[in-house]
């Protein structure tokens, strides 16, 4: 009776290993954050990965080294830091015309990030010479196929007002808005502006300030770091610098409730 006990407990241990085996490492989908579901899955090194849809599987499965899987189930945007040379964190956030946007959406593709505020004179400054539109203009001459993602961080900030502030400008795409500075807190957002560079394998390669011109005497012949960046990325060199200190308004990051 005994041994018939122990073999039954043996067995039961087996089947509950293989469950275990079985399950996905995450709870939450690696490329856009939402709640994984348990029946769409995929094998990535041994483990089986789960996600919220068959279109985030598939993306996931053409580059998986493009996005972080964690086994906390939290979001990248929440977790892991932008760190220069490692892939960058993946995150999700409204446009402002209330789509959601994941930075995920471009893999395969150069991207910019550049942080935002219309109430910043130096964020306005760099919009109203002509500064970014001449930088995404140089950009999208070494490669068509990049991106500028503008992300508005700034906590009182409603979407109408930076969609105008866009639109004033001729700025391609809608702005991304991150009111919880969640986002800008897993780049380390410090400034408006504040640019980040991401190559098409989604590492991060760039960050820091637009240009070496602070005071802004020197307008469009000021050396971008942005187009410095995606030149050096496109023709397959390092990096030189991968960081520079940001200048301009300080991010205006929502206050933690004491």
């Amino acid at each position: 009776m005994k041994a018939l006990f122990a073999g039954t407990v043996a067995s039961l241990l087996l089947m509950s290993t293989a469950f275990a085996q079985d399950a996905p490492i995450n709870t939450q989908c690696p490329v856009k954050g939402k709640p994984a579901k348990s029946n769409i899955t995929t094998d990535h090194e041994g483990n089986k990965v789960a996600f919220c849809c068959y279109l985030c599987k598939r993306k996931f499965e053409k580059n998986p080294d493009s996005f972080r899987v964690s086994r906390s189930g939290g979001k990248t945007s929440t977790g892991d830091k932008a760190v220069i040379g490692k892939p960058a964190p993946n995150f999700t956030l409204k446009d402002t015309d209330g789509n959601e946007v994941s930075l995920s959406d471009y893999s395969g593709k150069i991207v910019l990030l550049q942080w935002i505020n219309k109430d910043c004179p130096v964020c306005r400054r760099v919009m109203d010479k002509g500064l970014t539109q001449k930088m995404l203009e140089n950009i999208k001459g070494l490669d068509e196929n990049a991106v500028w993602l503008a992300i508005d961080t700034t906590h009182y900030m409603k979407a109408e007002d930076t969609a105008a502030y866009l639109k004033k400008h001729n700025m391609p795409g809608k702005g991304l808005m991150d009111p919880n500075g969640a986002v800008g807190r897993t780049y380390g957002a410090k400034t408006t502006p504040h640019l980040y560079v991401i190559d098409a394998k989604g590492v991060l390669r760039y960050s820091g300030a637009i240009n070496d011109d602070r005071r802004g005497r020197n307008g469009t012949a000021a050396k971008n770091y942005a187009v410095n960046a995606v030149q050096q990325i496109v023709a397959g060199e390092e990096v030189s610098p991968s960081t520079t200190r940001p200048y301009g308004c300080s991010v205006k990051y929502k206050k933690a409730k004491p």
